[in-house]
């Protein structure tokens, strides 16, 4: 377990550079852009686009090894967590809530909390890489794009008039 001995030998941070987690690099570069947004036309390709794009990254094999060996490792080293949440899912979350915000600002969309808002668009999607992914024995199941879409929708109808 190469994280465990650069974690001790450098720190948690450096053991998660080390072993290629890279996971803000998977939500900023698929991550809407606010200012191309501008009807719920626009919002859905582009939710759409940046799901299946996360889903596929994030369901590699080495992902979820990675992901594996990290939760594996929280008994020893309970900073690789934290920083783990830090740099992934809270920074998905934040910059979910900071669109939906913006978008409802600009009357593309109605939400009354962002953050729960992005909270229920981000779920589901975790759910495949845990019980498709993570708990899969052999090759994870990324969900097909027409299921992405259907999941796109159906959030939408809980935030557009």
């Amino acid at each position: 377990h190469i994280i465990v001995l650069v974690a001790e030998a450098l720190g948690e941070a450096a053991a998660l550079e080390v072993a290629g987690v890279d996971v803000e690099r998977v939500a900023l570069d698929h991550f809407p852009s606010v200012s191309h947004i501008s009807t719920t036309t626009e919002l859905r390709q582009a939710l759409v686009i940046f799901a299946h794009q996360v889903m596929h990254n994030m369901m590699t094999s080495g992902q979820l090894a990675l992901l594996r060996n990290i939760i594996a490792e929280l008994p020893h080293f309970p900073h690789l967590g934290d920083i783990f949440r830090q740099n992934g899912p809270a920074r998905g979350i934040a910059l979910a809530t900071q669109l939906f915000t913006q978008l409802h600002h600009q009357g593309v969309i109605s939400v009354h909390n962002a953050e729960l808002s992005a909270r229920m668009f981000i779920g589901p999607l975790l759910t495949y890489m845990f019980t498709d992914g993570l708990l899969q024995v052999g090759e994870p199941r990324v969900p097909e794009r027409a299921i992405i879409e259907q999941h796109v929708e159906l959030f939408l109808k809980t935030v557009t008039p």
